[in-house]
C-alpha cells in the first residue's frame, strides 16, 4: 500500500492519473467503487502485517490501478501502462533476455520523460502504427535533454552514462518501477499483467482506426474530478465486445475476488469505520459486507418479488409507447442492425471452488431481467416484420408470432417467422445490454428445440439494447456453434 498511502496519492489525488477520492479510500472514508472496496479491505488487512496472500492481492490490486494512468494527446486518451508494455517487449525481443531491474526503472525514466515532451511522438506513432520505437530521450532539470538509441540501454546503465537521480520526474520513475513496490512492476509480475497486454493489443487497433480508448470515460471523470462507477464497472461493459480481452478481464477479476474473501475472513472488519459499515449496507443490502457481491443474483434468490402476472401486466402496458418507437428505429437503421457474429472466445477457465464473494455475472443478470428480455423480443418480432415487408412479403409479415408471450415460454422458442419463401423457421431471442460477445443462459429446454428443429431454428443474439440495438444471429447445431458451459445441476437424495 506504499504507493497509495505516500506521495503519489496524497500529492495528486483527484488530478488525472489517479482514481478520484483514493486518498478517501485510504483513510477508511468512501470506499464507494468495486476497486475502492477491495483496496480498503486489503489496507486495512496491512495493517496487521504482511502476508503472501496480501502481497498477490496488491499485486493484482496494481492492474486496476495502472489503468487509471494516463494522458490526453491529439485529443484521444492513452494508458501509460500500455505504451511501456510494448516498448518493453520490444527491447527484451531485441536484446534477447529480460530486462533487469534496474534497466526497467531507466526505461521507465526514458518513457516518463519522452511522453512528457514535445518529442512524444517517438513513442506515440509507433504504438498507433505498431512499428518499432527507435529513439527515446531523457530530461534534466539543469542542463539539454539527451536523446538516445532505444537499445543503448543496458550499456547506460552498465557504464553509469546518466544518473538516474537526476532526471526529471525521477521518483515517478522510481514509483513506477521500483522491484519492490513500483506499481508497474507489481502489476507486471501478476497473472493480471495478461489485461494490460490483452487491453493493449485491442488498443493498438482502436488507435489506428482513430477510435477512442476503451477507458475514456474513466480518465474524463478523473481530469473534471467526477465520480465515475468505477473500472470494474466500466470493464463489464466496454470490454465484453472484445473476447479475448474480457475472458482475461473475467479470469483476472476471479482470481481477485477469490485473495479478497479470503482476507477478509481473516480482517478485523467489525471494527471499520462507521462511515464505511454505513456505505456497504446501502450498497450490498448487509451491515458489513466485506465479501462484495455481483449486481445479480442467482434463481430463486430475489429481492422484492414481483410475480411475473403483475411484470407482464406492467410491460403489456409499456408495450403500445414503446412499438412505435422501436419500428421507428428498424426502418431508419435497419441496414446497419445485422452484424456477423464476433470472433470465438478463448475457453474460459473453470470457476474455482470455495470463493464467497461474486463477481457480477452478466448473463445471470441479462436472465433475470424480465422487462429487457420483453423488449428484446419485441424488437425482434418488428425487425422480421420488417425484413419481410422489405422483400415484398407483407402477407408473411402480418402472420409472425410471438408464441413466448401468446403461449408462454416453455416452447423452447420465443417467436415463429419466415423465410422469403413461405417456410416457417423458430427464433430464440437472448438481450444484452451488453456487448457483442457478453455470455448468455440457454436452458436444456431450448437446446433439445434447437437440435430437433436445427434445420428451422436460429437464435437471435440482441445487443447493446439500452444503447441502440443490433443483432447477429446464430443457426446450426448449438453443439457446434455454441462454446457450452455446465453452470446447474439437478440432483436427487
Amino acid at each position: 500500500m506504499g504507493l497509495l498511502t505516500g506521495r503519489l496519492v496524497r500529492a495528486q489525488a483527484g488530478s488525472v492519473g489517479v482514481p478520484l477520492g483514493w486518498a478517501a479510500v485510504i483513510d477508511g472514508q468512501l470506499p464507494l467503487t468495486t476497486l475502492g472496496n477491495y483496496s480498503y479491505i486489503v489496507g486495512r488487512a496491512w495493517r496487521d502485517g504482511e502476508t503472501a496472500e496480501l502481497d498477490a492481492a496488491l499485486d493484482l490490486l496494481a492492474c486496476s490501478q495502472i489503468l487509471h494512468v494516463g494522458f490526453k494527446a491529439n485529443d484521444r486518451w492513452f494508458v501509460t501502462a500500455s505504451l511501456m508494455a510494448t516498448i518493453k517487449a520490444q527491447l527484451e525481443l531485441q536484446l534477447g533476455k529480460q530486462l533487469t531491474d534496474n534497466e526497467l526503472r531507466y526505461l521507465s525514466g526514458a518513457v516518463i520523460n519522452t511522453l512528457d515532451s514535445a518529442d512524444r511522438n517517438l513513442i506515440l506513432q509507433p504504438y498507433i502504427d505498431r512499428s518499432s520505437v527507435n529513439e527515446l530521450l531523457f530530461d534534466f532539470e539543469n542542463k539539454p535533454n539527451k536523446k538516445f538509441n532505444l537499445q543503448d540501454i543496458p550499456e547506460i546503465v552498465s557504464n553509469n552514462e546518466i544518473n538516474i537521480n537526476e532526471i526529471a520526474k525521477a521518483k515517478a520513475a522510481l514509483f513506477w518501477a521500483q522491484a519492490q513496490r513500483g506499481i508497474y512492476s507489481r502489476a507486471m509480475r501478476s497473472a493480471g499483467f495478461d489485461v494490460i497486454a490483452e487491453f493493449t493489443k485491442v488498443d493498438q487497433k482502436l488507435a489506428a482506426l482513430g477510435k477512442p480508448n476503451l477507458l475514456t470515460s474513466i480518465f474524463e471523470d478523473i481530469a473534471e474530478s467526477r465520480a465515475n462507477p468505477g473500472i470494474f464497472r466500466v470493464a463489464a461493459e466496454q470490454f465484453s465486445e472484445h473476447s479475448d480481452l474480457i475472458t482475461e478481464w473475467d479470469n483476472y477479476e476471479e482470481q481477485l475476488l477469490e485473495l479478497v474473501n479470503k482476507i477478509a475472513e481473516q480482517t478485523d472488519i467489525e471494527n471499520a469505520p462507521k462511515i464505511w459499515k454505513a456505505i456497504q449496507k446501502s450498497l450490498h443490502n448487509s451491515n458489513n459486507a466485506p465479501e462484495i457481491e455481483g449486481d445479480a443474483m442467482p434463481p430463486g434468490e430475489t429481492g422484492d418479488q414481483v410475480s411475473p402476472s403483475d411484470e407482464m401486466s406492467s410491460l403489456d402496458d409499456e408495450t403500445n409507447s414503446d412499438l412505435a418507437s422501436i419500428a421507428a428505429y428498424i426502418v431508419e437503421a435497419f441496414e446497419e442492425l445485422l452484424e456477423d457474429q464476433p470472433e470465438p472466445s478463448k475457453q474460459p477457465q473453470k470457476a474455482k471452488a470455495g470463493s464467497k464473494v461474486a463477481k457480477t455475472d452478466h448473463a445471470k443478470k441479462d436472465a433475470k431481467n424480465r422487462k429487457l428480455g420483453f423488449q428484446g423480443e419485441q424488437f425482434v418480432v418488428e425487425y422480421e416484420k420488417a425484413r419481410l415487408v422489405r422483400t415484398g412479403r407483407d402477407d408473411l409479415a402480418q402472420k409472425v408470432e410471438w408464441v413466448s408471450k401468446e403461449i408462454g415460454d416453455g416452447l423452447g422458442y420465443d417467436i415463429l417467422s419466415f423465410q422469403e419463401d413461405g417456410t416457417k423457421f423458430h427464433i430464440e431471442v437472448k438481450t444484452t445490454n451488453g456487448g457483442k460477445a457478453t455470455p448468455f443462459y440457454i436452458s436444456v429446454n431450448e437446446l433439445e428445440v434447437w437440435r430437433d428443429k436445427v434445420d428451422n431454428y436460429c437464435l437471435y443474439r440482441v445487443f447493446r439494447f439500452a444503447k441502440g440495438p443490433k443483432l447477429f444471429v446464430i443457426s446450426g447445431d448449438p453443439i457446434i456453434a455454441l462454446k457450452l458451459e455446465p453452470m446447474t445441476f439437478r440432483a436427487r437424495v
